[in-house]
């Protein structure tokens, strides 16, 4: 009888550890409520190391941008003086021109009034020179 106890005691013990192998609903349930959590904390954690990259990439686009407006900045107060030095100088040069303008015409002017004069000296010493040598000649 011993063996035959010591048998059942072991086909009790067989089937203790088939049914305690075996998976009921809830632990089914568990199961895949842990593989879920498992799936979701992965993909949460993909999808924060995909967010940190555009994170640092807008902050990156950001302070590349924030230095292009400054370089811009300056460069169009630089372009606005030199404008300014260069309008100065435009009006200096009209100015010059201006006056240099009105010395030629008085120039030319003068240049006319001194042909002019030239030609009736020339023309008094032609005369003067004609009655000397017809003076000469009687």
């Amino acid at each position: 009888m011993s063996a035959f106890r010591n048998a059942v005691f072991a086909l009790l013990a067989v089937l203790a550890v088939a049914v305690a192998e075996e998976e009921g609903p809830a632990e089914k349930v568990v199961k895949m409520m842990a593989k879920l959590k498992s799936k979701v904390i992965k993909q949460g954690e993909k999808e924060d190391a995909e967010f940190n990259s555009y994170a640092k990439f807008c902050a990156t686009t950001l302070n590349e941008k924030a230095y292009q407006l400054k370089r811009s900045e300056e460069k169009n107060a630089s372009m606005t003086a030199d404008k300014a030095v260069a309008d100065q100088k435009i009006q200096e040069a009209n100015d010059t021109i201006t006056l240099l303008t009105a010395k030629v015409a008085t120039d030319e002017t003068d240049l006319v009034q001194a042909t002019s004069d030239r030609a009736a000296a020339a023309m008094n010493y032609s005369a003067d020179a004609k009655e000397i040598t017809d003076a000469m000649d009687a």
